[in-house]
């Protein structure tokens, strides 16, 4: 009869440890469980970050497309001054081939590398079609003119550096109310056919 209390306890003790287990478990079930909250939310931050980048760059593709059909319909482009690109003929307008806008609302911001690609992209199809490439730089108001300068010239210099003379590109500033900051129109332009029978 002393000897029986020894399996209770025995038992008592293996139920301790089992507890103590599954206690320990728990634990780290609710820290993993914590740790997964903790992911679950950040990687919703980043969702929402990410939707934000691409609706704002959906609204600025619009925004380039909208310019680009605008700049690509325009006609009668008055001759760039102290550039090469020829004056259409009278009664005649310039042809433009193709057209990339890049915007620098900014007077520092840098060219964008995808901004880089279109203005090669434009400058290897002046050379492939034989015409010049007219760099418009468009400045929101007066005091922006020097700035849009700047640009066309940078922009210029992007373009020669992709192979094409720089004897062959042309630059012309003007003012833009509506646009913000600066932008610059860049593309391969086509001077027109003379009329039938040629100049007289």
């Amino acid at each position: 009869s002393l000897a029986a209390p020894r399996p209770v306890a025995a038992r008592a003790a293996a139920v301790d440890a089992r507890r103590a287990l599954l206690e320990a478990t728990e634990a780290r079930l609710a820290a993993a469980r914590d740790r997964l909250e903790i992911a679950e939310k950040g990687l919703e931050a980043r969702a929402a970050r990410l939707e934000i980048t691409r609706r704002r760059l959906a609204v600025r593709e619009e925004r380039l497309a909208a310019v680009q059909k605008r700049a690509a319909g325009r006609q009668g482009l008055p001759p760039v001054p102290a550039a090469p690109v020829p004056a259409p003929a009278p009664g005649a307008s310039a042809d433009m081939l193709a057209a990339t806008v890049v915007l620098l609302p900014s007077a520092d911001q840098p060219l964008a590398a995808k901004d880089r690609d279109a203005i090669a992209e434009m400058a290897r199809l002046a050379a492939r079609e034989k015409v010049e490439l007219l760099v418009w730089a468009r400045a929101q108001n007066p005091g922006l003119m020097e700035t849009a300068a700047r640009r066309a010239e940078e922009i210029k210099g992007v373009a020669a550096a992709s192979g094409l003379a720089p004897s062959r590109i042309g630059t012309r500033v003007t003012l833009r109310p509506s646009t913000e900051g600066v932008d610059v129109v860049v593309s391969p332009v086509q001077a027109p056919a003379p009329p039938a029978g040629g100049a007289r």
